[in-house]
């Protein structure tokens, strides 16, 4: 027998707290799918740069690109299920996508799949809760929307957006503008 005053629940999608407990809500305006496999061969970066995952940003969705041990690589595409435009997200149509990439069919050109075509259909979600009397919820077992880090180059785009707009206001106020109110306005 086991016990615990808490039950942290890190099951991941499968969520077996929020299942159990019937927590677990769709995004209704997301409805994407995910498809991937697995590659032995693909073009890496070498270096320090070996182990980096790549997003490629494609005009029908978002690509990851994750190297894992040895030579084998992940590959999936995370799109809206009206880019199936009907067809089903097997091999064929997963192929047909990475040769519509120029990135991915020049790196995954000579590569090899070692696993199956697999979708996940439906996996923007998140709980109603994610915590209640001796469970938590954490990670994907709380939800899973997109990764944060698909969202890294939003931030230095808006300094790069705002930096002038910044810049010709600090030139025309001249120095009458206090450090502090400079970073109360970069705040806002």
């Amino acid at each position: 027998r086991i016990s615990a005053r808490v039950l942290v629940d890190a099951s991941g999608q499968r969520s077996l707290v929020a299942g159990s407990y019937g927590l677990r809500e769709m995004d209704a305006d997301l409805k994407n799918f995910a498809v991937f496999s697995h590659y032995d061969g693909a073009e890496r970066s070498s270096g320090d740069r070996e182990g980096d995952m790549t997003v490629v940003l494609a005009a029908h969705g978002c690509w990851w690109v994750i190297p894992l041990a040895g030579v084998r690589t992940s590959l999936g595409l995370v799109a809206p299920k009206h880019v199936l435009d009907g067809r089903r997200p097997d091999e064929d149509w997963f192929d047909e996508s990475i040769a519509s990439t120029p990135y991915l069919a020049a790196r995954f050109g000579a590569a090899q799949g070692v696993a199956p075509v697999r979708t996940i259909s439906d996996y923007s979600y998140v709980s109603r809760r994610f915590a209640g009397d001796g469970w938590v919820l954490v990670g994907d077992a709380f939800g899973f929307l997109e990764p944060a880090s698909w969202l890294q180059s939003v931030n230095p785009i808006f300094i790069m957006a705002f930096a002038p707009v910044f810049a010709w206001f600090w030139v025309r106020r001249g120095a009458t503008v206090s450090t502090p109110v400079k970073f109360t306005i970069g705040l806002v």
